[in-house]
């Protein structure tokens, strides 16, 4: 959720497509994405899945540690490549550190997106 929330912040509608033939539907594009994750959620919790890196028992010093490593490795994968959305080594610690935290874009791609109101999920 962390990686569409980021894509969706920097392209208005970027899922759409993939939210109508799911049936997801909303007044907005924001809305519909925040429909999409909402039941993401709930199908991560009702699979016992964590919702956040930290959720995941994975300590906070460690990933601090961790963190401009992990974003190197991620500007490398060759899915990176066919992002929708080009990113940058600090898109990705953004993204890493939303997953982290398991914070919504208001708080972690506010200053990366001008011209939009942000708001949290």
């Amino acid at each position: 959720p962390y990686v569409m929330e980021f894509h969706a912040s920097r392209q208005e509608g970027i899922y759409d497509e993939i939210f109508q033939s799911l049936g997801i539907d909303g007044f907005s594009p924001d809305r519909r994405l925040k429909n999409f994750l909402r039941e993401l959620r709930k199908l991560r919790k009702d699979l016992g899945l964590p919702d956040s890196i930290r959720d995941a028992k994975v300590g906070e010093g460690d990933f601090k540690q961790a963190l401009d490593h992990l974003a190197s490795l991620a500007l490398k994968d060759p899915c990176t490549d066919s992002s929708p959305v080009p990113v940058t080594k600090e898109d990705l610690k953004q993204i890493l550190e939303a997953a982290y935290f398991g914070q919504a874009r208001k708080t972690v791609y506010a200053s990366s997106v001008i011209g939009r109101p942000s708001t949290s999920l």
